[in-house]
């Protein structure tokens, strides 16, 4: 299966208005970061101090009960290897497809990229051909600058910028996986790189500045829910770094749960007891954007962001990152 797919000959050249900063590393009191809403406080920055009470995390969402502390993996377990588009066989008791305890994941088909190269029309082009276009949003709407391939999308969180993507992406879609070049400008607690929901109780979401509730501190978080189940989620003690570009995969494939980082596996969760079909309809599918009212924007570029039915293999995301 060839995963990847012509650009466009134009891209929009830079237009910077000036991101600029580094991330503040300003401590936040702790009402600001463990209030129950996280509404009306100054926004946390990764980096700061959480010196706030055991056992709690700040507030991403007015109401999101405490994590049960995730189960997810360190690099090294069972990698997918097939190529050429087959399923991905990963072992299990067994050693053979179709033998007891081996889970065969749908190969990974493309259905939805966005290239950014040209936003001038005001949408993100799904270069796929199945016109599932996204978007610009805000008070005032992002830009164009040069990308890591090509043009990208540049936001600003302060203005709200946000895709707005069409429903119902995840519907129908037993696996899913989300591959995208980030470059964040600030890095603050529970932006969003995407957010894909109907609502505070379903949800799939990739944080780059999230909150590991283990260790109390800021680190990526990937999560998902829907109104009768929390999964186990994905949570690191280490952020996205900002002022570089790196390539971000998210494969959520039941019963994995995987987040790759510039081509390899950094986290894995195993026991994920429901889909991505089961999310159902949703629609607020978003990047740049949270479902929860108090968080911040994502502030940053966005480059070549790409959504797939299936699972990508590990080959697959290493020629995604080497192109």
């Amino acid at each position: 299966m060839k995963i990847g797919s012509n650009r466009p000959a134009a891209w929009l050249a830079a237009l910077s208005f000036g991101l600029g900063a580094a991330c503040s590393l300003s401590v936040p009191s702790e009402d600001e970061l463990f209030g129950a809403s996280g509404a009306g406080g100054k926004q946390a920055t990764a980096g700061s101090s959480a010196g706030g009470k055991a056992g709690t995390e700040p507030s991403d969402q007015g109401g999101e009960p405490a994590t049960n502390g995730g189960s997810d993996t360190a690099p090294g377990g069972a990698g997918a290897t097939p190529l050429g588009g087959q399923p991905a066989i990963e072992p299990g008791a067994g050693g053979q497809a179709g033998e007891p305890g081996v889970v065969v994941l749908p190969p990974a088909v493309l259905f939805l990229h966005y290239t950014f190269d040209d936003v001038s029309e005001l949408i993100a082009e799904d270069v796929t051909g199945n016109e599932l276009h996204g978007t610009l949003a805000g008070t005032s709407l992002p830009t164009g600058e040069l990308g890591k391939i090509g043009g990208a999308l540049k936001m600003n969180g302060s203005l709200k910028q946000y895709v707005q993507l069409p429903d119902d992406v995840l519907d129908e879609k037993p696996a899913v996986s989300v591959a995208s070049w980030i470059k964040l400008g600030q890095a603050l607690a529970w932006d969003r790189l995407f957010d894909f929901n109907s609502g505070e109780s379903n949800w799939f979401y990739f944080s780059p500045t999230g909150w590991n509730a283990n260790e109390m501190t800021f680190g990526t978080r990937v999560a998902a829910r829907t109104p009768s189940a929390l999964a186990p989620e994905i949570m690191l003690s280490e952020t996205v770094s900002i002022d570089k570009w790196h390539h971000v995969v998210v494969v959520f494939a039941k019963p994995f749960l995987r987040y790759y980082l510039d081509g390899k596996l950094k986290s894995e969760i195993s026991n994920m007891s429901f889909d991505s079909a089961a999310l159902g309809k949703t629609n607020q599918n978003w990047i740049g954007r949270s479902v929860y009212a108090p968080d911040p924007y994502l502030t940053g570029s966005v480059d070549d962001f790409r959504m797939y039915a299936g699972a990508l293999t590990d080959e697959e995301i290493t020629e995604l990152y080497d192109m």
